[in-house]
């Protein structure tokens, strides 16, 4: 199941004349087990017709650099400009630092066996009994703590 934020930016007039400035608001979260760019617009472009956003307005997108989102052919970026010819597409910074970040982190062999144990220790608490266990230990703590994985980058 992949969850998918559809968030709208937009300038909104400010004191003073010709004063702007940038609001983002979250118009959607979407989860779909479908992640064809077919499908992703057409969850995109429902959300966005049903919080009244003119498609004519709409001047940019931007997503991680996978396929399905980037895809010349048949990837979401293409299949909005359907909807929004003015639409272009800028690859998401976020997502881009982090692949910088993990690069640089992959060059360093002591913060790979440092990310690897934290991971084996992860597995290891994870089974059900053990991290019963483990919550168990913790019940006289005033701030109960829960094991997290530590996430690779997907990438396409």
């Amino acid at each position: 199941m992949e969850a998918q934020a559809v968030i709208i930016r937009y300038l909104e007039a400010n004191e003073g004349p010709g004063m702007c400035r940038p609001v983002e608001r979250l118009v959607n979260v979407l989860t779909t087990g479908n992640t064809s760019g077919e499908s992703l617009c057409d969850s995109i472009v429902g959300a966005l017709k049903k919080a009244n956003v003119n498609m004519d307005f709409i001047v940019g997108q931007s997503y991680d650099g996978a396929s399905n989102m980037r895809g010349q052919y048949c990837g979401l970026r293409t299949r909005m400009l359907q909807y929004a010819e003015k639409a272009q597409f800028v690859w998401c910074h976020a997502h881009r630092l982090n692949l910088v970040v993990e690069s640089m982190l992959c060059c360093s062999t002591d913060i790979k066996k440092v990310l690897g144990l934290l991971q084996e220790l992860y597995n290891f608490f994870n089974s059900h009994r053990r991290h019963a266990v483990l919550i168990k230990l913790q019940e006289t703590e005033a701030h109960r703590r829960t094991l997290k994985r530590v996430s690779d980058t997907t990438r396409s």
